[in-house]
Protein backbone atom coordinates (compact mmCIF):
# COMPACT_ATOMS: atom_id res chain seq x y z
CA UNK A 1 0.00 0.00 0.00
CA UNK A 2 2.82 2.42 0.80
CA UNK A 3 4.14 2.03 -2.75
CA UNK A 4 0.81 3.19 -4.13
CA UNK A 5 0.74 6.12 -1.71
CA UNK A 6 4.31 7.06 -2.59
CA UNK A 7 3.20 7.33 -6.21
CA UNK A 8 1.02 10.27 -5.17
CA UNK A 9 3.78 12.02 -3.19
CA UNK A 10 4.70 14.38 -6.04
CA UNK A 11 1.11 15.59 -6.38
CA UNK A 12 0.72 15.89 -2.61
CA UNK A 13 3.92 17.88 -2.18
CA UNK A 14 3.18 19.88 -5.33
CA UNK A 15 -0.08 21.05 -3.77
CA UNK A 16 1.56 21.95 -0.49
CA UNK A 17 4.49 23.83 -2.05
CA UNK A 18 2.32 25.49 -4.66
CA UNK A 19 -0.04 26.78 -2.02
CA UNK A 20 2.78 27.96 0.23
CA UNK A 21 4.70 29.80 -2.50
CA UNK A 22 1.61 31.12 -4.28
CA UNK A 23 0.42 32.79 -1.11
CA UNK A 24 3.57 34.92 -1.01
CA UNK A 25 3.83 38.35 -2.49
CA UNK A 26 6.92 39.03 -4.57
CA UNK A 27 8.27 41.20 -1.73
CA UNK A 28 7.76 38.34 0.75
CA UNK A 29 9.47 35.88 -1.59
CA UNK A 30 12.46 38.21 -1.93
CA UNK A 31 12.59 38.49 1.87
CA UNK A 32 12.50 34.68 2.23
CA UNK A 33 15.40 34.37 -0.21
CA UNK A 34 17.44 37.16 1.40
CA UNK A 35 16.85 35.71 4.89
CA UNK A 36 17.47 32.14 3.62
CA UNK A 37 14.17 31.06 5.15
CA UNK A 38 13.57 27.31 5.22
CA UNK A 39 10.67 25.94 3.16
CA UNK A 40 10.75 22.79 5.28
CA UNK A 41 10.17 24.96 8.36
CA UNK A 42 7.06 26.38 6.72
CA UNK A 43 5.44 23.00 6.02
CA UNK A 44 2.95 22.21 8.76
CA UNK A 45 3.81 19.33 11.10
CA UNK A 46 0.74 17.48 9.80
CA UNK A 47 2.01 17.58 6.19
CA UNK A 48 5.55 16.70 7.31
CA UNK A 49 4.27 13.62 9.14
CA UNK A 50 2.12 12.54 6.21
CA UNK A 51 4.98 12.83 3.73
CA UNK A 52 7.48 11.17 6.08
CA UNK A 53 5.03 8.29 6.63
CA UNK A 54 5.25 7.45 2.91
CA UNK A 55 8.85 6.29 3.50
CA UNK A 56 9.98 7.61 0.16
CA UNK A 57 13.18 6.04 -1.12
CA UNK A 58 13.88 8.77 -3.66
CA UNK A 59 12.58 12.13 -4.72
CA UNK A 60 14.42 12.64 -8.00
CA UNK A 61 11.42 14.55 -9.30
CA UNK A 62 11.88 17.30 -6.68
CA UNK A 63 13.97 19.99 -8.37
CA UNK A 64 13.88 23.75 -8.42
CA UNK A 65 12.45 23.53 -11.96
CA UNK A 66 9.67 21.28 -10.67
CA UNK A 67 8.90 23.81 -7.90
CA UNK A 68 8.82 26.66 -10.40
CA UNK A 69 6.44 24.68 -12.59
CA UNK A 70 4.26 23.83 -9.59
CA UNK A 71 4.03 27.51 -8.69
CA UNK A 72 3.56 28.90 -12.18
CA UNK A 73 -0.15 28.12 -12.48
CA UNK A 74 -1.20 29.89 -9.29
CA UNK A 75 1.45 32.57 -9.14
CA UNK A 76 3.37 33.23 -12.35
CA UNK A 77 5.11 36.26 -10.83
CA UNK A 78 6.64 34.12 -8.06
CA UNK A 79 7.63 31.43 -10.56
CA UNK A 80 9.22 34.11 -12.74
CA UNK A 81 11.15 35.49 -9.78
CA UNK A 82 12.75 32.09 -9.11
CA UNK A 83 13.29 31.41 -12.80
CA UNK A 84 14.98 34.72 -13.59
CA UNK A 85 16.75 35.70 -10.36
CA UNK A 86 19.95 33.66 -9.86
CA UNK A 87 19.95 34.19 -6.08
CA UNK A 88 16.32 33.05 -5.94
CA UNK A 89 17.07 29.96 -8.01
CA UNK A 90 20.05 29.11 -5.78
CA UNK A 91 17.84 29.43 -2.71
CA UNK A 92 15.23 27.19 -4.28
CA UNK A 93 17.94 24.64 -5.16
CA UNK A 94 19.01 24.56 -1.49
CA UNK A 95 15.41 24.17 -0.38
CA UNK A 96 14.86 21.13 -2.60
CA UNK A 97 17.98 19.48 -1.16
CA UNK A 98 16.72 20.19 2.37
CA UNK A 99 13.29 18.73 1.58
CA UNK A 100 14.81 15.60 0.04
CA UNK A 101 17.05 15.14 3.05
CA UNK A 102 14.11 15.51 5.40
CA UNK A 103 11.67 13.25 3.57
CA UNK A 104 13.69 10.48 1.94
CA UNK A 105 14.02 7.31 4.03
CA UNK A 106 17.11 5.16 3.69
Amino acid sequence: MKGALAEFAPQFLRGALSQMLSNLSVDEAVLWVNEDKSLFGEITPKYRAQIKALKLRKMDWLTSGWCIDATSERSPQIASLFLNWPKGREWLDRQTVELKTAFVSE
